[in-house]
Parts: C-alpha cells; structure tokens; sequence
C-alpha cells in the first residue's frame, strides 16, 4: 500500500474530519463524513465510543489546528 500513493492518501485523509468536533458533538452522531469524502461508522455503547472498528482513547485534545480524538488502531475505507 506504501507504494500506491493514492492508496495510501485515501487511507491517510480516512484519519481526519474537515471540522472541529467535539465529544459532545460526535456523541450525537452514528457516522461523520471523512476529509476523502467516505462515511465513517460511529458507535456508542457501554463498551466505549468507536469510529469504525477503532476505539476512541482519548477525547478533546487540544491542537493548533483543532481537536484531536485519539483511537487505537488505523481505521481504513
């Protein structure tokens, strides 16, 4: 995949949102548009908040240029 650099981009731009949301914005949500256009799958339960099949470790995190939620694992298109 490393050498598919479009590959590789679609798997990159699959990471991010194009907007700042919180945690109390993305509990109010079952999927969220990604920044190369696919739909990411949310799901809250007992277990934890996860993102496809990865689960959110950490919430709100600040950044220059917005907020981080952190997961455990790379989620792919």
């Amino acid at each position: 995949m490393l050498a598919d650099k479009e590959a590789l981009k679609n798997v990159l731009l699959f990471q991010v949102v194009g907007a700042k949301l919180s945690s109390q914005r993305v509990a109010g949500l079952n999927s969220i548009t990604m920044l190369n256009g696919d739909e990411a799958m949310i799901d809250i339960s007992d277990e934890g908040v996860f993102i496809e099949n990865a689960q959110i470790t950490a919430f709100d995190v600040k950044a220059r240029n917005g907020i981080v939620h952190v997961i455990d694992q790379v989620i792919l298109p």
